[in-house]
């Protein structure tokens, strides 16, 4: 896995071009701790699927800051079998064409209970499909919005905890299943 702390920049060309697979089904594909300005742009990242609790990317908090200025965009993460995008307490960022594919967990994961409130997040134009757990578990944010997202065959589309001034403006989500 590559790990990325306190931040980073991994830019691609496209996710036909650019593709990183999973080799330990344990290991995370990419992780950083305490991530500040982590920017991922035109990639595509592919779990083993089979075995293993590895995420697909992490952005892990430790330190109870925050993990500030993620930008992910034009990013397909498939077939993890944690979560396959999980960042802890996002202040000031953005997700946009962001595709979350055959996770058996969550398809986003953003913020953990034992973090601080996240704020300032943005997801536009993002697609949750066939992840096991919720296509979108969103828990204690503020200020944040989801943006023209979709979510179909997940166990749940969207799962907020403790979350206010939250928007959701045309999030649609077909086929649940309520798996968790």
């Amino acid at each position: 896995p590559a790990n990325s702390s306190p931040g980073g920049l991994i830019i691609g060309q496209g996710e036909v071009y650019t593709v990183i697979f999973q080799q330990n089904g344990n290991a995370d594909g990419i992780n950083a701790t305490n991530a500040k300005q982590f920017w991922m742009h035109n990639i595509q990242l592919v779990g083993n699927g089979a075995t293993g609790t590895g995420n697909g990317v992490a952005l892990y908090e430790t330190t109870s800051a925050d993990t500030t200025y993620v930008n992910f965009e034009n990013v397909k993460v498939l077939n993890f079998n944690g979560d396959n995008i999980r960042i802890d307490q996002p202040i000031v960022g953005r997700m946009t064409n962001v595709v979350s594919s055959g996770g058996n967990a969550n398809g986003f994961n953003i913020n953990q209970p034992q973090h601080g409130t996240g704020t300032a997040f943005t997801m536009a134009n993002c697609y949750a499909i066939n992840n096991a757990k919720a296509g979108y578990r969103i828990a204690q944010m503020h200020y944040s919005s989801l943006v023209s997202t979709a979510s179909d065959g997940n166990g749940i589309g969207y799962q907020l905890v403790a979350c206010e001034n939250f928007s959701a403006l045309a999030a649609g989500t077909e086929t649940g299943a309520a798996n968790g």
